[in-house]
């Protein structure tokens, strides 16, 4: 099977600024993105689960669609302000798909 990538790209926002987010894919945890720095994962085409977490809060889950040999791009960014981790916890994060790139 040909593999297919999604790229996860932090953006430089100030919250978090010297912490990590955790990044799942379908369940899985495959990596760590910080302030400024990329992700790559490999995996099968298709349509897949993914969501960043840290500590207790998270991302609301994003159905990312990857295709035979081809790469999604993945913006991970703070979502709302800073008491966001308090009041909810699962959009602490945003996730946001912005292109496949061939």
């Amino acid at each position: 099977m040909t593999e297919s990538t999604i790229l996860f790209r932090r953006t430089a926002g100030w919250r978090d600024l010297l912490r990590a987010y955790s990044i799942e894919v379908d369940g899985k945890q495959v990596g760590k993105v910080r302030r400024g720095e990329d992700l790559t994962v490999e995996v099968g085409p298709g349509t897949h689960r993914a969501q960043a977490a840290i500590d207790w809060a998270r991302s609301p889950v994003c159905e990312v669609v990857t295709e035979v040999g081809g790469t999604t791009e993945v913006t991970v960014a703070p979502a709302g302000g800073v008491f966001a981790s308090l009041f909810r916890p699962k959009e602490y994060i945003s996730l946001t798909v912005e292109a496949k790139i061939q």
